[in-house]
């Protein structure tokens, strides 16, 4: 995948924020850890083929009342790398493994995301 294949979804009228840009602190990260991870600001990005279906899907919850918020979409291999190493040095290899999946990666391609529902 090229950097080039993400796209921003706010330049789709989506609504989110990077969950790791947030909440690295209680994650047990730096600013510096983030930030040498290529996470530079809170805005999510997800890879552009599955921007029109987030957008298909935000448009049917629209008319349910609620929308959809990303929580997180692209996370880079350094990001999973240095997450991985700090949650195993605080709670254990056996419990990060059975919660963090480090095989298949699969935010670092930006085609899964994570989402809540905002009650509009």
């Amino acid at each position: 995948m090229e950097l080039t294949d993400l796209v921003y979804i706010d330049e789709y009228g989506l609504k989110g924020t990077n969950f790791y840009w947030h909440k690295y602190k209680s994650k047990g990260l730096t600013k510096e850890d983030v930030l040498n991870a290529s996470l530079t600001s809170d805005r999510v990005q997800v890879h552009k083929d599955i921007a029109e279906l987030l957008v298909a899907v935000n448009k049917v919850f629209i008319t349910k009342g609620f929308e959809l918020y990303l929580k997180e979409g692209y996370r880079s291999e350094a990001l999973y790398d240095i997450v991985y190493k700090r949650r195993v040095e605080k709670f254990g290899k056996e419990d990060t493994d059975s919660i963090f999946n480090m095989n298949d990666k699969p935010h670092a391609l930006g085609l899964s995301v994570d989402v809540a529902l905002w009650d509009i």
